[in-house]
């Protein structure tokens, strides 16, 4: 199997989309804004913040990265 096709394989990020950073703090999609990128916010409204697709589908996996960004 290809790299596309496990890709397309893959269930679509929507706004019903939810995962937990690390710190335990459960997120949700917003909107796409960019090429890869999603604008989220946790679900409690407290936290936002922009996050790839790469960092989503790894949440959804178990692998949460951290929502810390170094500027």
């Amino acid at each position: 199997m290809t790299a596309l096709a496990a890709r397309r394989r893959k269930s679509a990020i929507t706004r019903d989309t939810r995962w937990r950073d690390r710190k335990g703090r459960e997120w949700k999609h917003s909107r796409r804004v960019a090429a890869g990128m999603h604008d989220c916010e946790t679900v409690d409204g407290r936290f936002a913040g922009m996050w790839t697709t790469d960092e989503i589908r790894a949440a959804l996996d178990g692998y949460a990265p951290t929502t810390e960004r170094k500027p």
